[in-house]
């Protein structure tokens, strides 16, 4: 039986063939498929590779041999325009629900060109108020804030704050301006790759800012928390228990709104900076302990973090176009939350194929063991039904290293 695996980063091509080697021993591993000395119509037990390299073909010919590291379609849980429509849908049908409650106040936001700007904000005229609002606040800490976000980029690419409409014109035509030279750029080109950065540009999801984080006793830097979480079959989602928080490069001030290395805290931004400091910048969630926040307190946000991703998932794959999950697959995503000065958990978005390599050197072995637990929950239970040529069990075995959070055989939603 043959694992092929192939990650284009190497921090975490290596864990995987470490895990896979050290629990699935029956397995080779190599990674091309096929390889050289391949004979006959076999398919590989498992591939684990970029979502690009996946050969879906093979996964939904042979569901009873062949296992897959991702969904094939999950686009209404990692595009942020698709994940908010969900949501809308799902709270819509279920005022009090825990998302409805831990959700920022979100709008969907298209333009085409910036001449169309008065209509596009028809659509989220709450926005447009806000910004009305901001003219007669005095006190900056005190004004309505919001975050922008393109729909189809990640790892803090092409994030705006806002408070004025004003600082919505300027971003906005700068962008365009800019797409509109790399369009002329893609004119100039004979192939038919993807097109130009413009495309990239006309849709967004602007959300209410969360303007009093949640700031530690002795470091007033803002923070999230990532979280990773495991999805096996169709399906069963587990929390890892082990979470990151991830802190911004410079200390917070609501009242600067220009500095972004106070108020964004994706470690991805920092890391060029020639003061970078991994230890500073990445902590494990459960050390906050020694920074001033106590163990029920931490106890308290790990919770709240479970129950948002129960009614998450409960929410995403309800919509049959925009998740389709298989029996035959599992998938490793990245949560990002914010914690307000309250101790109140926010969601802020889903990552897949996460950046763990963000997680540093330092915390190496909390990456070692997600993956450790990824293969004892996902793929040791569908070699061992392989080898023997019996149906995978209906539930995955348990690891005290993951919290089950959404049973979808269970669940009534």
């Amino acid at each position: 039986m043959t694992a092929v695996v192939r990650l284009d980063d190497p921090y975490v091509d290596t864990l995987v063939r470490e895990a896979l080697a050290a629990q699935c021993p029956s397995l080779a591993i190599v990674s091309e498929w096929p390889p050289q000395d391949h004979d006959g119509d076999a398919p590989p037990l498992l591939q684990w590779r970029e979502y690009e390299q996946v050969d879906w073909d093979m996964v939904s010919r042979h569901p009873e041999c062949s296992l897959a590291n991702t969904y094939c379609i999950r686009k209404a849980l990692i595009r942020k325009i698709q994940m908010a429509n969900a949501f809308q849908y799902y709270c819509a049908k279920r005022p009090g629900c825990t998302l409805a409650r831990h959700v920022p106040e979100t709008w969907i936001f298209r333009l085409d060109h910036p001449s169309y700007l008065d209509e596009a904000l028809n659509e989220c005229w709450e926005v447009e108020r806000g910004f009305r609002n901001n003219l007669a606040c005095d006190d900056p800490r005190e004004r309505e804030r919001f975050i922008m976000k393109p729909s189809m980029t990640g790892r803090g690419a092409g994030i705006y704050l806002l408070e004025s409409l004003a600082d919505m014109e300027q971003v906005l035509e700068a962008l365009f301006e800019d797409s509109d030279d790399d369009d002329e750029d893609d004119d100039d080109d004979d192939d038919d790759g993807e097109q130009g950065s413009a495309w990239m540009l006309r849709e967004w999801v602007i959300q209410r800012y969360i303007g009093r984080p949640l700031l530690l006793a002795n470091d007033p830097r803002k923070f999230h928390i990532r979280a990773y979480v495991l999805s096996v079959g169709r399906m069963h989602v587990y929390l890892y228990r082990e979470m990151l928080a991830l802190f911004a490069g410079a200390d917070y001030d609501a009242a600067d709104i220009a500095a972004l290395d106070r108020h964004l805290t994706n470690t991805c931004l920092q890391q060029h900076a020639r003061d970078f400091d991994e230890s500073r910048a990445v902590r494990a969630f459960w050390d906050l302990a020694s920074h001033g926040l106590d163990r029920p307190a931490l106890d308290g946000i790990f919770d709240q973090c479970a129950r948002i991703l129960g009614d998450c998932f409960a929410a995403v794959t309800s919509d049959a176009v925009g998740f389709q999950a298989l029996p035959n697959a599992f998938e490793l995503y990245g949560f990002d939350f914010l914690v307000d000065d309250a101790r109140h958990v926010w969601l802020l978005e889903a990552n897949a194929f996460p950046d763990f390599a963000q997680t540093g050197e330092q915390l190496r072995g909390l990456v070692r063991g997600l993956f450790e637990a990824t293969v004892g929950v996902a793929v040791c239970p569908f070699v061992a039904a392989v080898e023997h040529g019996t149906p995978p069990p209906s539930t995955p075995p348990s690891d005290p290293r993951l919290r089950l959070v959404y049973d979808r055989s269970t669940s009534h939603t």
